[in-house]
Formats: C-alpha cells, structure tokens, sequence
C-alpha cells in the first residue's frame, strides 16, 4: 500500500489513473496497481543492480556486503544491491 500511495503522491492524481488505467480508461484493481509497481521496482533494482556489478567490477565485493553474525556475505539480492548502490551515489531510494 505504500508503494501506491507513494506513487499517487509523486505522479498526483490525474497522471497516476492515466498511468494506471485500462486502455479503455477504466480504472485498474488495488491488486493490478500494487503488482505493476512492484513488477517496475524489480527491473530498476536488476537494472541497479547490473549498473552496479558493472561500475565497480573487481571491488563489487568491497562495497556489496552484509555481516550474519560473525560471517560476512557477498550481497546477491538485487534489491539489497540496488540499495546500497543508491547509499553509495547518494540517490534518494
């Protein structure tokens, strides 16, 4: 629900139902709404994600990592990765 809400906030009102409404003009479902959201989060955080495989290459594994109690791990999700690439560039998430 936040995701839609956050999105109706960003495009208002009349730009978020003409994003998210049938070709037909009729209005999409919450569930229809909430999915095409997150289906457009995933592909910017693969896309992230990649940009940051790419940038930092051989040092990915310097930057792109989280601690499980005494072990540290490589990140592999590519939200967590597309986060953290956000933190580093100093864009707002």
């Amino acid at each position: 629900m936040q995701a839609i809400v956050t999105e109706y906030r960003f495009l208002q009102a009349d730009k978020f139902w003409t994003k998210y409404s049938s070709p037909a003009g009729q209005r999409l479902s919450y569930s229809e709404i909430s999915d095409r959201i997150n289906r457009e989060r995933q592909e910017r955080d693969l896309e992230a994600s990649n940009a940051a495989k790419l940038e930092y290459g051989s040092s990915f594994a310097d930057h792109f990592t989280y601690r499980r109690g005494r072990q540290t791990f490589v990140m592999t999700n590519p939200r967590a990765i597309a986060r953290r690439f956000y933190e580093l560039k100093a864009f707002a998430y």
